[in-house]
C-alpha cells in the first residue's frame, strides 16, 4: 500500500468513526479482525424472526430493531468477549481453578447474554433473570439446552415485588421500579444478587448486569456478595436517564473495593484485584 492509498484509508476509517454509530463501528472492526466463518459464536446469517450462528444453533427473536441489535452485540461486535484485555491469562486461570463456575447475568433480554457465556464457558452454570414476559419466553427458548436457569423477575437492592414499565425504548428498555416513566405493565418478583447465588449455588465468577439504570438500586446497600465475583460487567445508564446520576452509587461502591476499572463499548469491566490469581507470568508479560 502506498503512502496515498494509506492516507484515504484513513480518511475512510475517521469519516466511520464520525458518521457511523459505535455499535456499527465496533461490529465492522470486528468482522474484519475476526473471520466469522471461523469463529463458532460468529454469525452465518439472519432470518426474520431469527440469526443462525457458525456453530449451527439458531437464536431466535422477533426480528425488531432491539432484538438484531441484542444480537449483533454480543455476537458481532463481542461486547462480552473478555480476551481482548490484558488480564485475560488471569481470568483463564480463574475460571480453570473454580470447581463449579458461577454466572450470574442480571437483565438477560432474550437470552443470547446467557447462551454467549455458557458457551464460552462451558463447566459454568448461569442463572439467567429478565423480568418482561416475552423477552423471557426468548430467553427460555435459546437457553433450553445450555447450563442456564432462567429466573422470571427482576434483580434489586431487597427482595419483594417492583413494577414493571415500558418507557418506549423498544424490548431491550424495559424499567423495573417505583415512579418509572412508561406505561405500566405488571407486577414482577424482585431478588438480590445473594438470593439469585442461591439459586444456582456455585463459586462466583462472572456478574453481568444490564438493568436500565435500576443499578442505582441494586448498589445503594453495596452488598459483600457482589465483590465475591471476581469479573464484574455493567452498562451504565446516565446517558439515558440525563440528571438521574444513575451511576453514581455503583462507582462509589467500586471506589471502595481494591477493583481495576476499565471502560470498553458500552460496558464498564471491573477486575477483582484480590479474587482473580497473579500469575507471575502474567506479572512478566504486562510488566
Amino acid at each position: 500500500m502506498n503512502t496515498m492509498q494509506a492516507t484515504a484509508l484513513r480518511s475512510i476509517k475517521a469519516a466511520a468513526r464520525e458518521c457511523l454509530p459505535p455499535i456499527v463501528t465496533r461490529a465492522i472492526k470486528a468482522a474484519l479482525e475476526t473471520s466469522t466463518s471461523r469463529d463458532p459464536l460468529g454469525i452465518k446469517a439472519h432470518a426474520s424472526n431469527s440469526t443462525a450462528l457458525n456453530n449451527g444453533v439458531t437464536i431466535h427473536h422477533r426480528g425488531s430493531r432491539a432484538d438484531r441489535g441484542v444480537v449483533e452485540q454480543i455476537f458481532l461486535a463481542k461486547d462480552y468477549d473478555l480476551s481482548r484485555f490484558r488480564r485475560y491469562p488471569e481470568i483463564v486461570e480463574c475460571y480453570e481453578q473454580c470447581a463449579n463456575p458461577l454466572i450470574v447475568d442480571c437483565g438477560a433480554n432474550i437470552g443470547a447474554s446467557a447462551f454467549w457465556f455458557a458457551t464460552a464457558y462451558p463447566r459454568a452454570n448461569v442463572c439467567a433473570i429478565e423480568p418482561e414476559q416475552s423477552n423471557f419466553e426468548l430467553l427460555r427458548q435459546n437457553c433450553r439446552d445450555q447450563r442456564v436457569l432462567p429466573v422470571q423477575g427482576a434483580v434489586a437492592s431487597r427482595s419483594g415485588v417492583l413494577q414493571l414499565s415500558d418507557p418506549g425504548e423498544g424490548e431491550w428498555g424495559f424499567r423495573t421500579g417505583a415512579g418509572e416513566k412508561g406505561t405500566l405493565l405488571y407486577e414482577v418478583p424482585a431478588y438480590t444478587v445473594a438470593d439469585l447465588v442461591a439459586m444456582r449455588p456455585g463459586t462466583p465468577f462472572i456478574l453481568k448486569i444490564d438493568i436500565e439504570g435500576a443499578e442505582q438500586d441494586l448498589f445503594k446497600s453495596s452488598p459483600s456478595v457482589i465483590d465475591s465475583f471476581p469479573i464484574l460487567i455493567i452498562e451504565l445508564h446516565d446517558w439515558m436517564l440525563p440528571r438521574s446520576a444513575s451511576s453514581r452509587p455503583f462507582l462509589q461502591w467500586h471506589a471502595a473495593h481494591d477493583r481495576d476499572f476499565v471502560f470498553h463499548g458500552e460496558n464498564v469491566f471491573s477486575f477483582s484485584n484480590q479474587a482473580l490469581p497473579m500469575s507471575e507470568r502474567v506479572s512478566i508479560a504486562h510488566s
